[in-house]
């Protein structure tokens, strides 16, 4: 990582995926059949299908501290607004700290960079 991508970092590339069998369209919409036909008949058999579904994603949607990383919503500032962030800190620590000294009259301790003070 070079000074030159402090910040572009590299991204891998994307795997595309082309269904041949699958139709997610229609899964969904036989999901959604089924949890209407559950709240309907509610003493029907529990199938597999129906158990895999509650069990997917449950931990995290009961954890406070997960559910956020769960949510493409919430995915936060980019690693640019971080590192800009972070440089003004920086800056802002250099200044304070070049005002403390230049307030104090500490200055000799600094050997050559009192000069500069």
């Amino acid at each position: 990582m070079g000074i030159m991508n402090f910040y572009k970092p590299r991204r891998p590339s994307k795997f595309r995926y082309v269904y041949r069998y699958y139709d997610p369209k229609k899964e969904e919409m036989e999901r959604k059949i089924r949890r209407a036909e559950r709240k309907l008949n509610p003493d029907a058999p529990i199938t597999p299908e129906e158990v895999k579904e509650n069990l997917e994603g449950a931990f995290r949607r009961q954890s406070k501290i997960l559910r956020k990383y769960g949510d493409d919503d919430n995915v936060g500032q980019t690693i640019a607004e971080k590192n800009r962030k972070l440089i003004l800190y920086l800056v802002l620590l250099a200044v304070l700290l070049l005002w403390l000294v230049r307030s104090s009259g500490i200055s000799h301790f600094f050997g050559a960079l009192g000069y500069y003070f």
